[in-house]
């Protein structure tokens, strides 16, 4: 009896030992998949874009010849080669209806993990001493939580980026639109057309301060980066300030385009009857003038210095619709209404300068500097070339 009951003691012993050495999965490894579509999608364990299968694509003339999946330079330049694109006339495992988001929408979908925090111990130098843009939405989702960047983060002058690509006399805009969407058909992400194969993804709820970032945001998505959503009193700018230090923005308002009121203003094209929004983007200063009536001098400071804003007259006017970005439009002004550029849907992309200053008249600073000083009326949005992407290239 007394050598069974040590028998037993030992086997006790050894099984105690043996499950102290054992590493018990995580939650992450114990993660069990939810979507429970027949014949639906599967989830690649590396990055969790969905896939229908796994190819390995043998592309002829940009149509993979195992499973028609057609080849997207912009999307495989960022995710693996077996990444699955879905476009409007194809079947989506979802059932989403993709002209509600445009008539030249591509998707890929996603599912998010935003359950560890990967930014929770973050030190604020070592994050911009480091500093890399957003690569994944997990990145950006918890960056935004902390009140740290996910874009570029170069200085911006007033003046944007020439990059846009003629069609005879008509600047192009480009209707082709990358989304990445969940299972939900919520936002996720956007990829912006680029000309020079440098592809990037701005992720919805991130913080973006660059005309290309923010322009393509406003764009994709309706609405302003997370950075800027700060009413433009003077405790919404202190706020700002205090959560995102010198890339703070603010102002989040309608911007009534009433020519009535303000002659000086051109007219803005509108679909739908729709207003603008209108958002602060936040320069470096740079650019000046004299109102010739009054000799009032004009000055563009510097926006955010990290201890306040000064909001000066650059601005983005957009129209706010919150699903079909057919209907959208994107004007940058940097001087306070009396001129705007287009954002034509790709990067560096912006149209051709029209209003009151393009005409040849004086900086107006109110609705009444116009009738005295005006020579010229205010030069007007001209009617754009639409191209997808694939031919826009054939313009270059």
């Amino acid at each position: 009896m007394k050598k069974l009951v040590l028998f037993f003691i030992s086997i006790f012993l050894l099984i105690t030992t043996v499950s102290c050495d054992i590493n018990l999965p995580t939650i992450d490894e114990t993660k069990q998949e939810t979507n429970e579509i027949t014949n639906g999608p599967t989830f690649d364990d590396t990055n969790k874009l969905v896939s229908s299968h796994i190819c390995e694509h043998d592309f002829k003339n940009d149509i993979c010849s195992n499973c028609d999946t057609t080849y997207d330079k912009q999307v495989f330049n960022i995710f693996q080669s077996n990444t699955i694109i879905y476009e409007n006339d194809s079947t989506n495992p979802y059932g989403l209806n993709l002209n509600n988001y445009g008539s030249d929408v591509k998707v890929v979908f996603y599912e998010p993990d935003t359950r560890r925090d990967i930014y929770a111990d973050q030190n604020l130098s070592n994050f911009y001493s480091e500093y890399s843009y957003a690569s994944t939405y997990e990145e950006a989702y918890f960056r935004s939580k902390h009140h740290l960047m996910s874009g570029d983060l170069t200085d911006q002058q007033y003046k944007t980026p020439e990059g846009k690509i003629m069609d005879g006399a008509s600047a192009v805009r480009c209707t082709t639109a990358i989304y990445i969407l969940d299972y939900q058909g919520k936002y996720l992400g956007y990829i912006p057309n680029n000309l020079e194969g440098k592809n990037r993804v701005i992720w919805y709820g991130g913080a973006y301060i660059s005309f290309n970032d923010v322009a393509a945001y406003l764009y994709a998505f309706g609405e302003v980066p997370v950075n800027s959503n700060y009413d433009k009193g003077s405790k919404g700018r202190k706020q700002s300030v205090s959560d995102w230090g010198k890339y703070g923005r603010c102002n989040v308002g309608t911007f009534y385009a009433n020519t009535s009121k303000y002659p000086f203003q051109p007219n803005m094209p509108r679909t739908n009857n729709q207003n603008y929004t209108e958002t602060d983007f936040g320069t470096q200063g740079g650019y000046t003038n004299v109102n010739e009536i009054t000799g009032t001098y004009y000055n563009q400071t510097v926006y955010n210095t990290g201890n306040s804003i000064s909001r000066g007259a650059a601005r983005f006017c957009f129209v706010n619709n919150k699903k079909n970005i057919d209907e959208r439009y994107v004007f940058y002004t940097y001087n306070h209404y009396n001129d705007f550029q287009e954002y034509l849907n790709y990067d560096n992309g912006f149209g051709v300068r029209f209003g009151n200053e393009s005409a040849g008249n004086p900086y107006c600073s109110d609705a009444g500097d116009y009738n005295a000083s005006a020579k010229f009326s205010p030069t007007q949005y001209q009617s754009i070339s639409l191209k997808s992407y694939w031919d826009l290239l054939k313009l270059i």
